[in-house]
């Protein structure tokens, strides 16, 4: 075991420098899950056994950068773009046998958006969307078992996402239309906001 940990290690920090680290240039626009609900839970169940499990994930953004530097004036005259994220999975998993298990992993989500640009850009509002996630379906498979399996052991994994998620989730947004008329759309427009920031 220790050889091929060894090998992994060793792939892993050649490829890693060949390559150069660069910054998101924009906020995150989907929602990230925790560990544990892609290829296993980090443990081997005996078969027939269930395992629940569930792991919640917060992000919030705030700053703004141009380049490397950041735009620290957006915080002091209030006009900067508040990103808040809440990821909630439950994900169970069954062993059909000592080494081969099937997960479903449930993501429930609420993300909230404060900002200028969506709303007028004269007042500062929130947007929201929230609820189900795009629910995954998968199987795994463990590569070591009994005494080895004891020492360290590593899964490989094949699934599925399903569309369960509402991409068209719609909020309010303020000043939109005639007179300063609210309007409803889809909520949480993280592809356009700087395009129309710009405008």
């Amino acid at each position: 075991m220790k050889k091929y940990t060894k090998i992994l290690f060793a792939t892993v920090v050649l490829t890693l420098a060949y390559f150069h680290a660069y910054p998101q240039g924009c906020v995150a626009i989907r929602q990230f899950s925790g560990l544990g609900n892609a290829v296993g839970q980090g443990n081997m169940l005996n078969e027939g056994e269930w395992n629940v499990s569930a792991n919640y994930r917060y992000f919030k953004s705030f700053r703004h950068f141009r380049g490397t530097e950041q735009e620290h004036e957006r915080l002091t005259d209030h006009t900067e773009v508040i990103n808040k994220q809440h990821g909630l999975d439950f994900n169970v998993s069954y062993a059909f046998t000592e080494r081969f298990y099937g997960i479903l992993s449930l993501p429930l989500q609420y993300n909230e958006r404060s900002s200028l640009y969506e709303h007028g850009r004269t007042e500062r509002h929130t947007s929201y969307s929230q609820g189900l996630g795009d629910m995954r379906i998968g199987v795994g498979y463990w590569l070591l078992s009994g005494e080895k399996a004891k020492k360290g052991n590593t899964a490989i994994g094949l699934g599925i996402k399903f569309p369960t998620g509402d991409y068209a989730a719609k909020s309010t947004f303020y000043n939109q239309g005639a007179e300063g008329s609210s309007k409803t759309k889809p909520s949480i427009n993280l592809f356009n906001w700087e395009m129309e920031a710009q405008a």
